[in-house]
């Protein structure tokens, strides 16, 4: 698929979910007093986040609500903002994203595996969107694309069929340049651990190891 048939068909998608009965929810004061709040939204979302973790093969982090509420709590309605995306008075899908500057932050989101065929996430990416230009932010962070799909997408080499099945060809679809970040850089202000670390990464198995291990991480 093409990035311009999948920006067609985000929003033939999102104008489906809006037919069928989906609509966006978010945190605005009209919802009353943080306790309101957070059962009206931050309850309905969480069973939907690590759903979606497991649907992806990686594990919540943060691991709970709590920590998720607590920066809302500092950056809501600012910096900040979840949106729940609901179908007969039942979450199926919920976003939360954060600003840094002048970039919108896509960070966490959830659906209901069962109800994805009501595109709750193409509502809510659009959702996310037009907040995030209402409020003047210039760029928008898809949290992360495959670095292996990002070069070859600066080389202009066409995606593999495997690479093309991956969650990362939803994120295509919106357009924009993939931007390589230098790899990874441990630092550690504690002498005897930066000794400890640099002893452990001294033989090229443990190294390739660490390596592996930091570029999953990366991946998502």
């Amino acid at each position: 698929m093409g990035d311009r048939q999948a920006a067609f068909g985000h929003k033939s998608y999102r104008l489906q979910a809006q037919l069928l009965g989906v609509f966006a929810v978010w945190d605005l004061f009209h919802l009353g007093t943080p306790v309101a709040v957070y059962h009206r939204l931050w309850c309905p979302f969480f069973p939907t986040y690590p759903k979606t973790c497991a649907r992806q093969g990686v594990s919540p982090n943060p691991s709970n609500v709590a920590a998720l509420k607590e920066l809302w709590k500092e950056t809501g309605g600012v910096r900040s903002r979840l949106t729940i995306a609901e179908h007969e008075g039942t979450a199926i899908g919920g976003f939360f994203f954060i600003g840094f500057g002048e970039v919108l932050t896509l960070w966490k989101k959830g659906s209901l595996p069962e109800r994805l065929s009501l595109h709750p996430m193409e509502l809510l990416y659009h959702e996310a969107f037009a907040w995030g230009h209402s409020c003047g932010y210039r760029f928008c962070d898809l949290g992360g694309l495959n670095r292996q799909i990002a070069e070859r997408r600066i080389a202009g080499l066409p995606l593999t069929d495997e690479q093309k099945r991956s969650r990362d060809q939803f994120k295509l679809g919106f357009g924009g340049d993939p931007v390589l970040l230098r790899e990874a850089f441990l630092y550690f202000p504690n002498r005897a651990l930066s000794t400890g670390f640099r002893l452990m990464t001294a033989t090229s198995l443990t190294r390739g190891w660490l390596l592996h291990a930091a570029r999953r991480l990366e991946s998502g």
